[in-house]
């Protein structure tokens, strides 16, 4: 059964494929009809099967499906028969916008949403975030990197940055050591430390959603940390430090 199911409107399907490729260079295992539905299948059912074994429904809302009739307002009902099955505390929804519309459902207008303008790779990162990985151990996570060296966009914590929005953004720095001064000035909650280190050059901040390819991953004095080099944006092909931590 798929991690990821999205629903759609047909006339939104490139949108939803450019998502879909998105979510599974981040390693996720998506479930899209116009990928995934095989020759010859009962469509109606290996939907509903998708649906139902599926751990988050991500129903892309436009002006396009909250006014189409049709399956993909079947597929919502079916979703929310399936959320009425969760505890409250847990995620299976997330609705996501391409443009302003209504939520079309009134119990969807509860729900937290993600636009996916004005900028798209903001929107990816506010969805990676919303989708709960399981816990793989640092043996694992190693052998994923060495095996695939895989690109990915980067996943990024939400940091309030002085007289500006909330943006989702990626650590990086240029040694293992800047990036474990950056992480004790976090955990002392000394903010302004931590944007000093940054000021110094000793690390930067970049946009969630940026390619990166994956070099190597490892456990660094108890902090997660991959060398990455960045294939895009203004550092790109330089050689850099990464981790995703919490912000006080």
């Amino acid at each position: 059964m798929p991690e990821v199911f999205i629903s759609y409107a047909s006339e939104d399907r490139s949108k939803c494929e450019q998502l879909y490729r998105d979510l599974r260079a981040e390693g996720y295992d998506v479930w899209l009809d116009s990928q995934d539905l095989v020759a010859g299948s009962n469509w109606s059912i290996e939907i509903r099967k998708a649906i139902r074994g599926a751990q988050y429904f991500i129903i892309v809302l436009s002006s396009n499906s909250v006014s189409k009739r049709g399956y993909v307002q079947k597929e919502i009902r079916e979703a929310l028969d399936v959320l009425d099955e969760f505890p409250e505390s847990e995620t299976f929804i997330v609705p996501i916008r391409l443009e302003p519309c209504n939520e079309g459902f009134e119990r969807l207008k509860t729900i937290q949403r993600v636009d996916m303008f004005p900028n798209w790779d903001d929107g990816v990162a506010r969805i990676i975030r919303a989708l709960k990985r399981r816990n793989l151990n640092p043996g694992e996570l190693v052998n994923l990197v060495q095996n695939t060296n895989p690109t990915a966009r980067l996943r990024g914590d939400t940091i309030r940055l002085p007289h500006r929005e909330t943006n989702p953004v990626a650590f990086v720095a240029f040694s293992r050591d800047f990036i474990c001064e950056m992480a004790r000035k976090l955990i002392e909650k000394d903010i302004n430390g931590f944007f000093e280190i940054i000021k110094n050059e000793y690390g930067t901040l970049v946009p969630a959603g940026t390619l990166v390819e994956v070099i190597e991953w490892q456990d660094y004095k108890n902090f997660k940390i991959v060398r990455i080099k960045c294939l895009e944006g203004e550092l790109i092909d330089k050689i850099l430090w990464t981790v995703s931590l919490c912000i006080p």
